[in-house]
């Protein structure tokens, strides 16, 4: 991923800080919190994290690229492409997942166990407003990566294999060049082999929850309009600084 388009930029990742409010209707501390930071990045021209490749993270990007092959051809991916606000080009940026050309962004998230059933069995109810008071992250993020493609929609996508097919995914890891194909390191993955397979995040064919889940909704216009005023306001404060 190019961080050229990340550091220093309010990011789509990021946006339900800008989108916090008080009960006043004005920006939370996080707001400012959050302008603090890039304003950090744009004088240090880097990152104010320090990245670290967690399992979890790893976990997470696999199956991104598991997901994306059983899709199938609606999508695109563009996880490892960044792209900018078509106005606030210096300034405003996001990494979405999938793109369906023309109509809308999608986001997977494939969580560990506890995480993956809270937001599975949020999106199941299809409610718009609960998955924005429940998961405010997630929720931003699409908001925000639907404006940065000019796109109505958005499909927030939760994911984790069967047993059965987890078995699949690492014999696919072992016996192919999977991993190498979508951008992965393959040192990055010896966990999958040299690990316990029951350590690793799968559901029961007994399970209640189905391994993938989908809530696809048409973003709200009130929403894309309060983001792109918290995001205006923090371009203006971050100027001064």
């Amino acid at each position: 991923m190019d961080n050229k388009y990340r550091n220093g930029y309010f990011t789509s990742s990021q946006m339900s800080r800008l989108a916090a409010s008080l009960k006043s209707g004005k920006p939370s501390s996080a707001f400012y919190t959050y302008i603090d930071e890039v304003f950090y990045e744009t004088q240090m021209k880097r990152s104010c994290n320090v990245e670290v490749k967690t399992v979890p993270m790893k976990w997470g990007n696999l199956m991104e690229c598991v997901l994306f092959n059983i899709l199938g051809l609606d999508y695109k991916m563009t996880h490892q492409q960044t792209i900018t606000h078509p106005v606030y080009s210096k300034n405003w940026s996001g990494t979405p997942d999938l793109i369906n050309e023309g109509f809308k962004i999608g986001e997977i998230k494939s969580f560990q166990p506890k995480n993956f059933a809270a937001l599975s069995l949020c999106i199941a109810k299809k409610d718009i407003d609960l998955f924005k008071t429940e998961f405010s992250k997630e929720y931003w993020q699409c908001v925000s990566n639907a404006i940065l493609c000019e796109l109505p929609n958005a499909e927030i996508i939760s994911y984790m294999p069967y047993f059965d097919e987890l078995k699949e995914i690492i014999e696919k890891v072992e016996d192919t060049n999977f991993l190498e194909a979508n951008g992965l390191n393959p040192q990055d993955y010896y966990f999958l082999i040299q690990g316990n397979i029951e350590g690793l995040p799968y559901l029961p064919k007994e399970s209640k929850i189905e391994n993938i889940t989908k809530f696809e909704f048409e973003v709200p216009q009130e929403d894309k309009d309060l983001l792109t005023q918290r995001v205006e306001l923090a371009i203006e404060i971050l100027n001064k600084k």
